[in-house]
């Protein structure tokens, strides 16, 4: 996997540097940095388990935004909001509280990042155990797999599918709840919007209309797949191909069957570059998977910038790219650079750079105009 700006990197098992990072927007509150520790540390030791001891985190950063005062363990080096995996931020009105993950619907190809808000990471367990929660969106944002599982009232992707099935009295129509599971799923219907018992649907189907949710309840003995669900107490797994242990089943009306061909989650994420040719194979050796956590950022930790602008003859042969890259530098330092950054420039072109380097300028209303 290329390395990617605020992207965690694995080595011996071990995913270092992964930042969690806290929107400015987000009102401080020293708890948060306990309950991201917290949540934090479930999700390093299911991780262990979901890719059979083959990973977990061995380092993650909290990045704390500007505007707050906290004691900090570590120095900044170049980690920013925009690029953190795991971004904690205002609540999205589609979404609420529930975390999602930005990404795309290519099978394989890592998401951009994922969403947490506030009350969430410190009262979450509403969505069932955040550690597991946070592997299902994780997997996502990592590997490029998808969810397991149907939707109310959506027509690709729905609550409940049919599928025949011989009886002793012969071929029967059975309806069934749309999860990849590796076994018998027990739970109840409800309709969404009244809280009453599901209707059938009015198109003769005879499945339940578009408002019923399936609710699965945790006296199913179930052990995958953690993509459809997470919240299961004895689900720890990533569906297989293997029939015998963690079963996936590529006839169901899933994003994960319909993006990645049928494949399992684990199937693609073993050919991950994670673990793809025998990469990080399983380590009986690690007795606690917990991370060690870095804090950075805050009030008294400041990035220092400083701005390499190409002016070599190539940038106005043809193409003039020097009057475009002037024009981008003019709008970052104008809109992007906060006061009080430390800002330097340097030219870059065929000649040597001055001995004696650059000066670095603290940015504000004047010496924006003299910097532009």
């Amino acid at each position: 996997m290329p390395v990617i700006p605020g992207r965690a990197t694995i080595k011996d098992n071990g995913y270092e540097d992964f930042v969690v990072a806290i929107s400015p927007d987000v009102p401080q509150d020293d708890s948060m940095i306990d309950s991201i520790q917290s949540m934090m540390n479930d999700m390093s030791r299911y991780l262990y388990i979901a890719t059979r001891k083959r990973a977990y985190l061995r380092t993650v950063k909290i990045l704390l935004p500007k505007t707050w005062r906290y004691e900090t363990n570590g120095t900044l080096s170049g980690e920013t909001f925009q690029d953190a995996e795991f971004r904690i931020d205002r609540a999205n009105s589609a979404y609420g509280d529930s975390p999602y993950t930005k990404q795309t619907p290519d099978c394989g190809v890592p998401g951009s990042y994922t969403h947490l808000t506030p009350e969430y990471v410190k009262d979450g367990l509403i969505y069932g155990d955040k550690g597991k929660t946070l592997i299902h969106e994780f997997a996502k944002l990592r590997w490029g797999v998808f969810e397991e599982h149907g939707y109310p009232g959506d027509d690709k992707f729905p609550m409940f599918y049919q599928r025949d099935q011989w009886t002793a009295e012969g071929q029967v129509t059975v309806t069934r709840p749309n999860f990849c599971v590796n076994g018998e799923i027990k739970g109840y219907e409800q309709d969404i919007e009244t809280g009453a018992a599901c209707a059938l649907s009015s198109d003769g189907s005879g499945l339940p209309n578009a408002n019923c949710m399936f609710y699965a309840t945790q006296d199913s003995s179930l052990t995958s797949s953690l993509m459809a669900l997470p919240y299961l107490s004895t689900n720890v797994n990533f569906c297989d191909d293997d029939e015998n242990s963690f079963y996936h089943n590529p006839e169901l009306p899933t994003k994960q069957n319909l993006y990645c061909n049928g494949k399992s989650t684990w199937i693609v994420i073993e050919d991950s570059d994670d673990f793809k040719d025998g990469a990080n194979p399983p380590d009986n050796t690690i007795t606690n998977p917990e991370p060690q956590f870095i804090i950075v950022g805050g009030e008294e930790q400041e990035m220092s910038y400083v701005l390499v602008m190409d002016v070599s003859i190539s940038m106005t042969t043809g193409i003039d790219r020097l009057s475009a890259m002037k024009d981008a530098a003019k709008r970052w330092v104008m809109f992007d650079v906060r006061d009080g950054i430390k800002l330097g420039a340097l030219p870059f072109s065929s000649y040597p750079v001055p001995k004696d380097g650059f000066n670095m300028t603290v940015v504000d209303d004047q010496s924006r105009e003299e910097i532009i």
